[in-house]
């Protein structure tokens, strides 16, 4: 199974990508790395090799074909 995360590198993001992972799924985290803190959340994902990393802001079309099973939308734009 390949699980689409988008808010990927954010905490939630990167925990449940982690732990997905962890169990033998194929992960793809989708992030536009905004937030100081997902540029170290992505060396985390990137340390595991079921782990895709795109950066990509979800507000513009994407111009892959990315082939999942499943979407766990968690991105959003968070005004501090």
């Amino acid at each position: 199974m390949r699980i689409l995360i988008t808010g990927g590198a954010g905490f939630i993001g990167t925990n449940l990508a982690i732990a997905i992972a962890k169990r033998g799924y194929s992960v793809v985290a989708l992030d536009n790395f905004s937030k100081p803190g997902s540029r170290e959340n992505r060396r985390l994902l990137t340390e595991l090799s079921n782990v895709k990393v795109i950066r990509h802001d979800i507000s513009r079309p994407l111009a892959a074909n990315l082939k999942t099973d499943c979407i766990v939308h968690l991105a959003a734009n968070v005004n501090d």
